[in-house]
């Protein structure tokens, strides 16, 4: 039997529609069957029994049905007929009325009279939960009956149902959610829309569904009920249904424009000014009720207190807003033999019917709730109502006689507003329409067919907002969060922090979300309120409001527990806690619980800190969480500026991040119910949100792995601020990369892995030929060596311990692996590498040189190092050659450093660079100018005169110059690189430590060495071989050791010390000696000016002692010093006896010159006086004396002459003299200017040379008479001057 057959044997009509599709899917299985040959007799035996027994039910509700009686006295039951014959020729009829026309009370008991409730519940929705559960009531005394049997209602966590229920009484929102579990709400019948003007959310989502159901159930029928604002719209969404206009049962009513004047005042002042008016106008003409609609709690508050100031007779002020508690709003309703003024917002509009009212005082605002789609929050922005809802609430008034509409804007105002009132669906926040859409399968949500389709934009918000709540997935498909979130009757929002999976404060989420679904139990009388916020103080924790809130509710459940009903009724209304409002808090959470325990979410039993309670917060919250800045405000999300409510325990207080469960937006953003939270929190409840950003990714050597700088933000909020993580797990190939150019080929590697202590080591020698050559293509570069490794490692090494993990599994071969030869890490091989040595041999010292090829520094170039203490050994010509391998170059550069006149001769300069390199290098570069030896070979080369002054050495590329590295001057750094010439060094270092002594005092000397003594030896520091000079000095009479700066000086001093060695050695026997001098007394008393006898006859001792040295000199052996002193003890009696013989009359000679001297004129012959003042005691002095000898003898009686000549002619021809003086000065001056040299002391036998030859040259000057010793002149003496000057320059 076909599909077909079965169903036209079938009555439907005589079924009940929630059987009606289960019995077409048993028609469809049986025929399925039927034409693959199986068995059908037990299908057929279930339908026949499913038909029967629906039928028996239908017939059953027939014949039960009572004909309902209408209430005549409402203007519907005029148009029953007419909406009973409409019903039953159209599936939608639209009854548009005024508000107490009847249509909500008398359309269910009408449906019953049509015949319908037999095969179906009549369905009948109301926006509020209030207004269900009232009409249901209303409607059940009506048909008398108790409620819950033939009349019952549900609403969210609660309902009075039962079998026997016909018209169900519910919120729109609960036949939404039936929806999922029933598509095709096949359980009713009749579907009663009330209040479908209103264009909630749930109102316009309920007709969408409802177009789609009614195309596929042609038995179902729906009433769209509507007050008088735009029916045709419904009209056409339902394909030109019906309308149906109930007249209303009204007076006429005036309407009055008073606009609110402009003034001085402020605008407040000026509005309740005109308020006041407008009650007197009011009053002056009827002690009718007045109705005042205000914007909000606020405005009303200051409008009734304006009012009370306004000592109006027997006049009640009475408020009326949502957040008023229950008693108070019950005021309004109650007779009063007082005229009563209610203040109210929009709420009595249309949701209340406020009886009595003969006079409407309109401001014309109302705050309209409204998602900003910019800032993702509900606001509740001041705007001025529409058309049509001004004539809402001008019709709350004239029902019981005319009455007065007083709107204080202008009619031109009232013109060009806007018609009606945007659908809520045009101005709220979708996600829980399309939360819901996407938990029914409905996957193409554009295609939904809503009356007013919002914009692309709104959607595009509620998808956002589902995907920040982890609802949806970035394909927009719901997640399994999401899944669980819309199973929750309750708000995405709080949905989503009840099913988060790590949730612990899972008991105090279910109270803090009952609490956000009822609305606030906390009571604040307007006259009352100090004393409110007083006894509100008792359960205030810290500074959260949200924590505040649960121990609210803890206080309260052990103040039911702990007292009787009335007593804990009692302490509520004394505590200003709503009673009722609790009940339904408490009422919604045991619900809230059962649901979620249904979803299997576990409740604790135990509390919690209260971190995990504000913690557990930001999965639902996350829009919500915002940052302290230094101004008043705070930073939210996306730029937002939020302040915080000064009702919130949080306000004035500095938390550096907050979380807000309650923002709303007047004339600012504020933060209502707040609690501290932590960023750290936030990056864990929300990994989706973060969008994170990786800078500065870099090699990290104590860490051993590739790290990155994180920085990551939530919604435009930084969470993480530069945090250093471990980059191998974000991105592995581009750590790996990083791995092995910066940790392995780079050496950064903390682990000392024998691979790379072998690769080091050979790259180390690589680069020191690079260095060394000038090349940095000799080693295979960072690049070349990260490959080379890459082809060794497996591709999961990115960091140092798992390189350690690999290497550990075969240690010593994988080690082999990767120690790389010479071949394989070499580029261009390198021969010549003996033309850059490592040391250069100077002055018989080995020093260490160093490379550095870095052009623009001041290290490029190569570097010797001088230990400081040898500095002064050296000097730049010592380093003028540097070393083979830069010779050509230097040669090359410095020829081009010459003039263009000369260097036009000298091309190709290339040519004759090479050709002056094979010369050069051969010569005996030791103690040789290297410009000289050019300009002399390239004379010769090329036959032009070129001097060496010519090249313009200036020029020349610093890296072809010497640079020094003085080792031991204590720098943090390690030996610095100086450029400088070593006489700027030199000068340089001894300003820096300007109290350092020349030679270094060692040890005292008090008789003969027991080892040989060594002037020159050798000292291994800082690396570096040193050489120091060493010699015995002779100071104040004492022996002693210094160190000196060359082996001349340090012989020079030698020679004295080893003298005065011998008289300390000898001290006892020379002291009898010289003290039995018989002349003591008279040379004692002649040689008063140069020191007595005693410093006479020890100078003297000392010449004898030098003379006796003699040819030994330097002495340094043992045997050398037993030798000496043996010849002085055996002859020096002899020779002292001699010497102060022989001095005595050279003494006499001296005193007598001093004599004549101080009888010549001071003030007419100064310059002469002072000049043989002079002379005469640097002839007599120590050191003159001990290095004269035997000259003392001979010449000093030839020198006294020549003074005394010179005396004579400065008498008797002082021209001449001063001729002489004027020529001596010049040639004297220069002669000083070689004395004060640094360096003298390395020439002192050529100086003292010199010194004698000027002796002979004052007596060829100032006295002709006398003859001198040898031939001088002045071009003798110029020649020996010329001589000193270049010997100081070698050193």
């Amino acid at each position: 039997m076909t599909i077909r057959i079965m169903l036209d044997k079938i009555d439907f009509k005589q079924l009940q529609t929630k059987d009606s599709e289960t019995i077409k899917r048993l028609c469809r299985s049986i025929s399925s069957r039927e034409k693959q040959r199986k068995p059908v007799d037990k299908l057929r035996e279930k339908l026949e029994h499913l038909v029967e027994k629906s039928q028996n039910l239908t017939r059953g509700l027939n014949e039960s049905l009572p004909v309902l009686e209408l209430n005549q006295d409402l203007p519907i039951a005029k148009d029953a007929d007419r909406v009973i014959e409409l019903l039953h020729k159209h599936q939608v009829v639209i009854v548009a009325g005024e508000t107490g026309c009847g249509k909500t009370t008398q359309l269910p008991k009408l449906c019953v009279n049509a015949g319908f409730g037999r095969r179906g519940l009549i369905g009948h929705t109301q926006p509020r939960r209030v207004a269900a559960t009232s009409v249901a009531q209303r409607i059940a005394e009506e048909v008398k009956t108790p409620l819950g049997e033939f009349v019952g209602y549900s609403v969210r966590f609660n309902n009075k149902l039962s079998e026997k229920t016909r018209i169900k009484l519910m919120t729109d929102g609960i036949l939404l959610a039936e929806i999922e579990a029933d598509p095709m709400l096949s359980r009713y019948e009749v579907l009663i829309i009330d209040e479908a003007h209103e264009r909630s959310l749930n109102i316009d989502f309920l007709l969408g569904f409802l177009k789609k159901i009614l195309a596929k159930r042609p038995d179902l029928k729906l009433i769209i009920t509507s007050a008088t604002i735009d029916p045709e719209s419904f009209a056409k969404h339902f394909n030109q249904a019906p309308v149906v206009l109930v007249e209303g049962r009204s007076f006429p009513v005036e309407v009055r424009y008073r606009p609110i004047e402009e003034s001085e005042d402020n605008d407040d002042d000026r509005l309740l000014s005109t308020v006041v008016d407008a009650v007197d106008e009011c009053s002056a003409e009827s002690r009718g009720d007045i109705l005042i609609f205000a914007d909000g709690e606020a405005q009303i508050k200051a409008i009734c207190k304006r009012l009370a100031k306004s000592n109006l007779d027997s006049t009640v002020i009475l408020p009326l807003y949502a957040r008023l508690g229950i008693k108070e709003q019950q005021n309004i309703f109650k007779p009063s033999q007082k005229r009563k003024i209610i203040v109210s917002t929009n709420v009595a509009e249309t949701s209340l019917t406020v009886p009595g009212i003969i006079f409407v005082i309109d401001i014309g605002n109302a705050r309209i709730s409204r998602f900003s789609q910019r800032n993702k929050i509900q606001q509740l922005p001041v705007e001025k109502v529409s058309q049509a809802s001004a004539e809402q609430r001008k019709g709350r008034c004239g029902r019981v006689a005319p009455g007065v509409c007083i709107r204080l804007y202008s009619e031109e105002d009232f013109n060009l507003r806007e018609a009606y009132t945007l659908p809520e669906i045009r101005r709220t926040n979708l996600s829980s329409v399309v939360l819901k859409l996407k938990a029914l399968n409905v996957h193409d949500i554009d295609a939904f067919p809503f009356m007013d389709k919002p914009d692309e934009r709104a959607w595009r918000v509620a998808y956002n907002s589902l995907f920040e709540l982890a609802a949806l997935n970035n394909q927009q498909e719901i997640t399994p969060i999401g899944k669980a979130m819309a199973s929750l009757p309750i708000d995405p929002q709080l949905a989503r922090i009840l099913v988060e999976p790590k949730l612990t404060a899972v008991n105090e989420m279910l109270i803090f979300c009952a609490l956000m679904s009822v609305r606030e139990v906390r009571e604040r009388p307007h006259d009352k309120q100090q004393k409110a916020d007083g006894k509100h103080q008792q359960y205030i924790q810290g500074d959260s409001d949200i924590v505040t809130a649960l121990n609210l509710w803890k206080i309260l459940d052990a103040k039911k527990t702990e007292l009787s009903s009335n007593n804990f009724k009692k302490w509520c209304r004394d505590n200003f806690i709503n009673f009722l409002g609790w009940l339904e808090w408490r009422r919604v959470y045991f619900q809230l619980k059962e649901s979620a325990e249904q979803i299997n979410i576990k409740v604790n039993q135990s509390e919690v800190h209260f971190d995990e309670v504000h913690r557990a917060l930001i999965p639902g919250f996350i829009t919500h969480v915002f940052q302290k800045t230094q101004e008043v405000y705070y930073q939210g999300v996306r730029g937002l500026k939020v302040w915080i409510h000064p009702s919130s325990l949080s306000f004035k207080k500095s938390k550096p991040w907050l979380l807000s469960a309650e923002m709303i937006e007047t004339e600012k953003l504020y933060a209502r119910m707040n609690g501290e939270v932590k960023p750290e929190w936030i990056e864990e409840a929300v990994p989706h949100l973060l969008k994170s950003q990786y800078n500065d990714i870099h090699w990290r050597k104590n860490k051993g792995q590739v790290c990155a700088i994180l920085n990551q933000t939530v919604l435009g909020l930084p969470i993480v601020n530069a945090r250093v993580i471990n980059y191998s797990q974000i991105d592995p190939d581009k750590s790996r990369e990083i791995f092995l150019l910066d940790g392995l080929a780079q050496d950064q590697l903390q682990e000392k892995f024998p691979f790379l202590i072998s690769n080091r080591k050979k790259l180390a020698e690589l680069e020191e030929q690079e260095q060394r050559k000038r090349l940095n293509n000799i080693r295979i570069d960072k690049h070349m060596l990260a490959s080379l490794y890459d082809k060794f490692l497996p591709k999961h090494i990115v960091s140092t311990i798992s390189l350690k993990r690999w290497l550990k599994k075969d240690f010593k071969k994988r080690n082999q692996q990767l120690s790389f030869n010479y071949e394989q890490l070499t580029q261009v091989q390198s021969n010549d590498l003996e033309d850059f040595p490592s040391t250069l041999q100077v002055k018989g010292v080995e020093l260490n040189l160093s490379y550095t090829f870095a052009p623009g520094t001041q290290e490029d170039g190569v570097s010797v190092e001088i230990p400081r203490q040898m500095l002064d050994q050296f000097n730049d010509r010592d380093f003028d050659w540097l070393v083979p391998g830069y010779l050509h170059d230097k040669i090359l550069a410095t020829i081009k450093s010459l003039p263009k006149t000369l260097r036009r001769s000298l091309i190709p300069l290339a040519d004759t660079a090479t050709a002056c390199h094979q010369e050069l290098k051969l010569v005996d570069q030791q103690g040789k100018r290297f410009v000289d030896e050019l300009a002399r070979v390239l004379q010769r080369y090329s036959g032009i005169q070129i001097k060496p002054e010519q090249f313009q050495m200036e020029g020349v590329e610093p890296h072809l110059s010497m640079k020094y590295k003085v080792l031991g001057t204590h720098s943090k750094s390690g030996a610095r690189v100086y450029s400088e010439t070593i006489g700027e060094l030199k000068k340089r270092l001894v300003d820096t430590q300007p109290n350092k002594p020349k030679s270094k005092v060692q040890s005292r000397v008090t008789g003969l060495p027991n080892n040989d003594f060594q002037i020159e030896f050798m000292q291994r520091k800082d690396g570096q071989n040193s050489r120091f000079f060493a010699g015995y000095v002779d100071q104040a009479g004492e022996v002693k050791v210094s160190r000196f700066a060359s082996r001349e000086v340090a012989e020079y001093e030698h020679f004295r010390g080893v003298a005065r060695l011998l008289l300390v050695n000898n001290h006892s026997e020379v002291n009898r000696f010289i003290k039995g001098w018989p002349d003591r007394k008279t040379l004692e008393f002649q040689n008063l000016r140069a020191g007595g006898f005693y410093a006479l006859a020890d100078t003297l001792c000392l010449m004898v002692a030098k003379d006796i040295i003699g040819t030994l000199h330097p002495v340094t052996r043992v045997d050398d010093f037993i030798a000496v002193d043996h010849q002085f003890k055996k002859g020096y009696r002899a020779k002292l006896a001699d010497s102060l013989t022989q001095v005595k009359p050279l003494i006499k000679q001296r005193e007598k010159l001093f004599s004549e001297l101080s009888e010549l004129n001071e003030s007419a012959f100064a310059t002469s006086i002072k000049d043989i003042r002079q002379q005469l005691e640097s002839l007599w002095s120590i050191e003159t004396l001990f290095y004269a000898g035997k000259r003392l003898f001979i010449d000093y009686t030839r020198y006294h002459s020549g003074v005394q000549s010179r005396i004579k002619r400065i008498k008797t021809n002082y021209p001449k003299e001063e001729q002489a003086l004027d020529v001596w000065h010049d040639w004297n001056e220069w002669f000083e200017e070689i004395a004060e040299h640094e360096n003298v002391g390395q020439i002192a036998s050529k100086f003292h040379e010199v010194y004698w030859a000027m002796q002979e040259f004052r007596i060829s000057l100032f006295s002709p008479g006398v003859k001198v010793s040898g031939s001088i002149s002045t071009k003798r003496l110029q020649t020996l001057m010329d001589q000193l000057e270049q010997e100081l320059e070698l050193i």
